[in-house]
């Protein structure tokens, strides 16, 4: 028996290696991890995509009008909306606390055996359902429920503000590479321009060498200036091009996505700045949401401390049940009863 016994914890043991062996990383420091739990997620990933949408390529789009399909589609912003609902999900659970906790039991058994009533055996049956309410009800905790509450609150202030941050980072992020976009293409209309001109003074430098008016210098140089403009131009191109692909993953699109954006002639230009720059930046203060974080998180913290200091008080709570039992009995084949 005691050998059967261990050869059983040598198996349980070798499982339990093996399991624990399954939760490895890397082999080494050069080459990556993958494991089943990475196809896992691979899976989900593959299994909750989020819906695409699409622009229409032919259509000239304003800087306000990118920024709206970003906060509808870009992922970032439907993340930090879920977290928000989870902050206030958490809001109602700690206020549940005030409530009693009703809990509704119910038993039932059957008994059947036989009784010794004078000489002879009688076939006995018992039922019994018995339905029970259970209430448990805390009256006074002389803070913690306050703290929690405090904490909660505070908790879904971080969140809204972190979402709206979120909004924030998105309109900079759309903005900064709408302009991005915009430079690129001015540097590439002028290089198309710097290269009709280099071609221009390279034609014209080619004549004055055919017709002796010029050297052979002066057509090289004239050659390696068209060079370095050519150069110019694709390297504007390139840059045009990252310009558009970082604008289009700002928005929440495929990088290769192609579409219009207004022109940088058509940009109205304000014609006075109507704060001064330590007004804008004193109302950058007051609105800022990831400075008014800083705050909330405070009040989070304040709630923590609340919700401690309870702890070394006792509580005062109510804890009762109440139901009533029935009964039915019967012996042999008379007629039963319930009581």
């Amino acid at each position: 028996m005691e050998g059967r016994v261990a050869k059983v914890a040598l198996l349980v043991g070798m499982l339990a290696c093996r399991s624990l062996s399954a939760q490895s990383t890397s082999p080494s420091a050069d080459k990556p991890w993958h494991s089943k739990a990475e196809k896992y997620v691979a899976r989900d990933l593959v299994a909750n995509r989020q819906p695409t949408y699409d622009v229409n390529p032919a259509r000239v789009y304003t800087l306000p009008e990118l920024i709206d399909l970003a906060e509808m589609h870009n992922p970032e912003t439907r993340v930090a909306w879920e977290a928000a609902r989870e902050r206030a999900a958490e809001v109602g659970i700690a206020l549940s606390a005030y409530y009693p906790t009703l809990t509704a039991v119910g038993l039932a058994s059957t008994i059947r055996d036989a009784a010794l009533i004078g000489e002879y055996f009688h076939r006995q049956t018992l039922g019994i359902f018995e339905p029970t309410l259970h209430v448990e009800y805390l009256i006074c905790d002389f803070g913690g429920r306050g703290g929690a509450v405090d904490v909660a609150k505070a908790n879904l202030i971080t969140a809204n503000l972190q979402f709206n941050d979120t909004h924030r980072r998105v309109i900079y992020e759309v903005s900064a590479a709408y302009f991005q976009l915009i430079n690129a293409k001015g540097q590439h209309e002028a290089a198309e321009i710097s290269l009709k001109n280099a071609q221009t003074v390279e034609e014209d430098a080619q004549s004055r060498l055919k017709n002796g008016l010029g050297t052979l210098p002066d057509l090289l140089e004239a050659t390696a200036a068209r060079e370095q403009v050519d150069y110019d131009l694709q390297a504007a191109l390139g840059a045009e091009q990252i310009a558009q692909g970082r604008l289009a993953t700002s928005m929440g699109l495929p990088a290769e996505t192609a579409f219009l954006i207004q022109d940088v002639h058509e940009l109205p230009i304000p014609a006075s700045v109507p704060d001064s720059l330590d007004q804008e930046i004193d109302r950058a203060f007051r609105q800022r949401p990831e400075l008014l974080e800083q705050i909330a998180r405070i009040r989070a913290a304040k709630g923590s401390i609340k919700q401690a200091r309870s702890a070394y008080i006792p509580t005062v709570g109510f804890v009762g049940d109440g139901g009533l039992a029935r009964a039915y009995g019967q012996q042999d084949l008379y007629p039963g009863h319930y009581a």
